[in-house]
């Protein structure tokens, strides 16, 4: 368990690949420690998407429940990233706006924010409708 267990984050159970691990212990850990995360979730949920006729689904790699009680969802990638994979990130940015979105790749041994929906998001949210 180690880090996890001491950071308090669950875990849907522990199939994590080695970019993934990594991802958690550089990126979601310390936002954690940082007051920044209250929870993430390892291959908690699928989305269901839809375009025309055709549906399929998203599993995105991790759930965060950030402390400001935003729900983001954060999909990690390596070096390549398929066409399909990058397809069904906008569907689901697009199906499920009331979430945060992220697409980070590990490429050229450093992070890359490569999609981010959450600047878009809460200002659609801050909004005044009549």
């Amino acid at each position: 368990k180690g880090i996890f267990a001491r950071a308090k984050i669950e875990l849907g159970h522990t199939g994590m690949n080695k970019t993934e691990a990594r991802y958690f212990n550089e990126i979601l850990y310390p936002r954690f420690k940082a007051g920044e995360i209250l929870r993430a979730y390892f291959d908690r949920v699928r989305r269901k998407l839809s375009a025309g006729s055709e549906i399929c689904w998203l599993k995105p790699d991790f759930e965060v429940l950030t402390a400001d009680g935003f729900i983001e969802y954060h999909e990690i990638k390596g070096a390549y990233i398929t066409e399909d994979a990058g397809v069904k990130f906008k569907c689901a940015m697009e199906q499920y706006p009331e979430f945060g979105w992220l697409m980070w790749q590990w490429k050229d041994n450093k992070w890359q924010l490569i999609k981010d929906s959450r600047k878009i998001e809460r200002v659609m949210l801050s909004c005044n409708f009549p």
